[in-house]
């Protein structure tokens, strides 16, 4: 092996264990952190970006990689993949200044802490100064990848979470189901109107809840020694994949709301936790994309835990291990309450039918607000009218309207599409489970979750980024590329046909 490969995996396994030192303080900053230590803590992690900046730019690494590249044929698969993503990495890198890499962190911080209590008290006006700023800086940033890459502004955010993806492509899939899904919601909706409604929302206190995913984690294969869930006022799985650190939020009113948040978030940590073992820390170790990402997790969500199957089994743990007992509590009726669709205003509590245009509405904006066609004056009323054309419903105030998410407060930017190329990219890798004839369904009845994961893990969770974006979706799905028409045949299958 290249003796400048060897001091490269060195130092990238030093800058992985600094970047989950900041991942653990990012989480605490969620769960945690008072407000008057919220500045000290965002000056502990600018100095740990800065430390990690200097070590991946320096003149020494990029020494270490020009030589490592003139041996890769010292080199096993993995490592040349690893060279490449590390190559990618420097150059990504070198783009942003350092400067306004940390005044985007400082915006950011002070910006989710008062988009915070913005929501809360559905006070945009408050916010908006601060999220002026992130914004500012966000296009900064992307006017300089742009220029660096050739590609447009917003497109260049869009790189940051799914390489080589544009907004051209995510139009060119988005434009299928804003033209197909469309009558199909009607033709569901419509059938499901003619249904029985025999289902309600079920209340279950709070302890009760935290008591179910306490139970339910670790039987779908959450290896709970390995990582925890808390609380926070919006899910996301963080930490690192040797500590992953999982946050749900309750709805005491609806407990399905929060269970089904709290199995996406299991799905992201369930990828994370079967990522390539030996290069965790690599670059070639991290998930793929976020398309990705967000298909493992929806994948769980939406169609595992709403199967008949496990429901079923649910129902069985509810009565026989949280001790809850609800006359509304069958199979059939929670079968039919986690499957209702019906317009909701909040993306993350959205069914899996309507789930697309809470995207598409969230991507749309983005690229108007990156290439100054939309203002943050007009943005909230420009989201009611989204809301209203997609979805036929007004959000009643900013904290279900435009305030509802993190990510524009946290300057994530170009991300949303990942999670409608996740639901997609979640349809197409089920199809191929199928073709294989597993039969994992039936053993969802009975808490068996091993051949799923075991599949997951050898096709999907174990290879990282070892191969390229696009090799990547042929040997997950065995289609060349995201495919919508999947997506959209698994809709009607389930909604319509049985």
């Amino acid at each position: 092996m290249s003796i400048n490969y060897q001091k490269l995996e060195q130092r990238f396994e030093k800058i992985g264990r600094l970047k989950n030192i900041i991942n653990i303080l990012r989480w605490d900053m969620a769960c945690n952190i008072k407000k008057g230590s919220q500045e000290s803590r965002t000056f502990e992690i600018i100095d740990l970006t800065r430390i990690i900046k200097k070590l991946l730019i320096s003149q020494e690494t990029k020494n270490w990689v020009s030589q490592a590249q003139q041996e890769q044929e010292t080199l096993n698969s993995w490592q040349q993949a690893n060279l490449r993503e590390i190559t990618s990495k420097i150059q990504s890198e070198e783009i942003i200044p350092e400067e306004l890499k940390n005044n985007l962190i400082l915006a950011t911080t002070k910006s989710e802490l008062m988009w915070r209590q913005a929501k809360k008290n559905n006070d945009y006006n408050s916010f908006k100064p601060y999220f002026q700023k992130v914004l500012n800086y966000t296009k900064e940033i992307a006017n300089l990848r742009s220029q660096k890459l050739g590609v447009s502004l917003y497109d260049a955010l869009i790189y940051q979470y799914d390489y080589e993806m544009t907004a051209t492509k995510n139009k060119q899939i988005f434009n299928v189901i804003k033209e197909k899904l469309p009558p199909l919601m009607k033709k569901i909706l419509q059938k499901q109107e003619q249904e029985k409604h025999l289902y309600k929302d079920i209340a279950m206190p709070l302890e009760k809840q935290k008591k179910l995913n306490q139970i339910i984690m670790p039987k779908i294969g959450f290896d709970c020694n390995y990582g925890r869930l808390d609380e926070s006022i919006h899910p996301f799985c963080g930490g690192t994949p040797y500590d992953v650190r999982l946050t749900s939020n309750y709805n005491t009113n609806n407990f399905l709301d929060s269970f089904l948040a709290t199995i996406h978030e299991v799905g992201h940590g369930l990828y994370a936790q079967n990522l390539p073992q030996q290069y965790k820390n690599q670059p070639v170790g991290a998930p793929r994309s976020f398309s990705f990402d967000e298909s493992q997790s929806l994948l769980m969500e939406k169609q595992v835990a709403k199967s008949q199957e496990f429901l079923t089994y649910l129902v069985d743990i509810l009565k026989t291990e949280v001790n809850f007992y609800n006359p509304s509590l069958t199979p059939q009726n929670l079968f039919k309450q986690a499957n209702q669709v019906k317009p909701d205003f909040v993306r993350i509590y959205a069914d899996e039918v309507t789930y697309p245009f809470h995207v598409i509405l969230r991507f749309e904006i983005e690229e108007l607000l990156i290439s100054n066609q939309l203002s943050l004056n007009d943005l909230p009323h420009f989201w009611d009218c989204k809301m209203k054309e997609y979805l036929g419903i007004t959000p009643p105030n900013v904290g279900l309207g435009c305030l509802q998410d993190i990510h524009w407060p946290q300057g994530s930017f170009g991300y949303f599409p990942s999670y409608l190329n996740g639901a997609i990219l979640a349809s197409m890798i089920m199809k191929k489970i199928k073709q294989a004839n597993l039969n994992i369904k039936e053993s969802f009845k009975t808490g068996k979750f091993e051949t799923l994961n075991q599949y997951l893990n050898k096709n999907i969770r174990n290879w990282g980024s070892f191969y390229t974006n696009q090799e990547f979706v042929f040997k997950a799905t065995g289609m060349p590329q995201i495919n919508p028409e999947t997506f959209l045949q698994y809709l009607e299958n389930k909604y319509l046909n049985n």
